[in-house]
């Protein structure tokens, strides 16, 4: 009886250790946009890690206040990392976990750098940013927009046009002046006589 209770307590172990046979992957995420300065995150943010494997099975962590997690079971194969963060823009990571040695190898999946994993960290990209910022009022935009044309065409048309208007009977006498002759129309002589 006592030597069945051990060989079931045996094979409970057994199935265990092969149930637990996962690795665990340790790192920590940064949170500084170009490594060096540390930018606060909001009370609240959390940092949401996805691991996803080709068949699509997926692994969910989260960062604890100082940026560290831990993936725990992880499988040997290949892995793509997903961090996500409100305040930040990380890059996505293909990771190669082998059995013994755990995290072997972790890759860009953009560029296919291959970064350092001992010790794991995942720095941001960039700051991210929802809106986009109000550029300053700039005049000379604002001049060459199609309101800013029809602003000045209209002030031109209001402003310059009524000094081009001439009367023809003048712009006559005028350009005879110009020439040194007298003009040729009677009535306009008449009109100055009388004037």
């Amino acid at each position: 009886m006592a030597r069945s209770f051990a060989c079931s307590w045996l094979l409970v172990l057994a199935s265990l250790c092969s149930f637990a046979s996962g690795t665990e992957i340790r790192g920590k995420v940064g949170i500084s946009a170009d490594g060096f300065n540390l930018v606060q995150l909001k009370p609240g943010s959390a940092t949401e890690l996805l691991l996803t494997n080709a068949a699509g099975e997926q692994i969910r962590t989260f960062t604890d206040n100082n940026g560290w997690f831990t993936l725990h079971d992880v499988t040997p194969g290949t892995y793509v990392l997903t961090t996500t963060n409100p305040s930040f823009i990380y890059p996505e990571l293909q990771l190669d976990v082998t059995g013994k040695a755990g995290l072997a190898r972790a890759v860009y999946v953009v560029n296919k750098q291959q970064m350092m994993v001992q010790p794991f960290i995942i720095r941001p990209v960039a700051l991210a940013q929802y809106y986009e910022l109000r550029k300053p009022l700039d005049v000379w935009s604002f001049i060459k927009s199609p309101y800013g044309l029809m602003i000045g065409f209209m002030l031109f048309g209001i402003f310059v046009f009524p000094m081009l208007k001439v009367d023809p009977e003048e712009y006559k006498e005028a350009m005879a002046q110009l020439k040194g002759q007298q003009p040729a129309d009677s009535s306009s002589q008449q009109r100055i006589r009388d004037r």
